[in-house]
């Protein structure tokens, strides 16, 4: 098996939030200091967690993850329950779809998700698709790399049908695939051509696309990766009134973090009016792009929507 460059577990260490997680999965009192009667309750390394997701082809690469996704064998609500506990501190609590999230209210972590183990144990967030976000990164730094893919930076469908389970899973890989090294596996890419003339990722609920962009807006290369998808299938735009130009999206990035969900969103679909880009943002569950792009917190009215519906071209308002 191909070993893996550079050590992710000491560039998760290197974040506030990696280090923080690290002392208190191995040893609550180490990082909180409490002593008294909860000590004994609070003892103890947590066994089996691990770092998987989106995090882990970013600490590969030495880059920091917007968000840290964990599992472990157990329920996902008691690993949640645990860190919360030991980490301290107005963490929120939130339960979405097949996942939980934890934030700091004060921002001073970065959110953590605890996502169900394996594929089988039901929703989005628990199929990887792509071979390099079912690898795991265990806090005790061993690396669960079965394929090879993540230590050669290779994009590969965990099994033929992935795209079609989760046709939003196509913006994953143009994300990686518009990486430095990063290459896609030749029948990946066939499917994924293939997928898009079928006109994913429109085709998926608003609300998993909404995730899955969320991801790609804050990477370090959005721009080439939202190319990537569009080249895909060339003639198929990625829905109804949205267009890919480099340059409109260029000026968009560029917008202050407290406007520039909207401008990307508007670069995106310039004839979509106000009205649209509100009602897609809520139903991709879309925050500003201050540094990270997060799910909304709150109920959304528009989920059953599809977004290309919410971005098709109407007059400017």
């Amino acid at each position: 098996m191909t070993p893996i460059a550079g050590n992710p577990l000491a560039t998760l260490a290197s974040t506030p939030t990696g280090r923080r997680l690290l002392a208190v999965a191995s040893d609550p009192r180490a990082e909180t200091g409490r002593t008294g009667r909860r000590a004994p309750a609070m003892a103890g390394a947590i066994e089996g967690v691990a770092v998987i997701g989106d995090a882990l082809p970013d600490l590969v690469d030495g880059r920091t993850p917007a968000r840290i996704e964990l599992t472990w064998p157990g329920e996902p609500a008691e690993l949640a329950q645990k860190l919360r506990r030991r980490l301290g501190g107005d963490l929120r609590r939130r339960a979405w779809h097949d996942l939980i999230e934890l934030r700091a209210v004060d921002g001073s972590l970065q959110t953590l998700r605890v996502i169900p183990h394996g594929r089988g144990a039901g929703g989005a967030w628990s199929d990887p698709v792509l071979t390099v976000r079912a690898a795991k990164l265990g806090l005790d730094g061993r690396i669960e790399d079965p394929t090879g893919d993540l230590a050669r930076r290779c994009v590969r469908l965990v099994d033929p049908d992935g795209f079609r389970r989760r046709p939003e899973a196509v913006v994953h890989l143009a994300r990686l695939g518009a990486r430095p090294n990063w290459t896609i596996e030749p029948a990946t890419l066939a499917a994924a051509c293939e997928i898009r003339r079928d006109g994913a990722p429109a085709t998926a609920p608003v609300v998993h696309v909404g995730a899955a962009l969320a991801t790609l807006l804050v990477c370090a290369e959005p721009i080439a990766a939202l190319e990537l998808l569009q080249q895909l299938a060339p003639d198929v735009p990625l829905a109804d009134g949205v267009e890919v130009d480099g340059e409109r999206l260029r000026a968009a990035f560029a917008a202050p973090p407290a406007t520039r969900v909207d401008a990307v969103l508007r670069a995106l679909a310039p004839g979509a009016s106000r009205h649209r880009i509100v009602a897609f943002r809520a139903g991709a569950g879309l925050r500003t792009l201050n540094g990270v792009t997060e799910p909304a917190h709150g109920r959304s009215d528009y989920g059953t929507w599809s977004w290309s519906s919410r971005l098709a071209g109407c007059a400017p308002r």
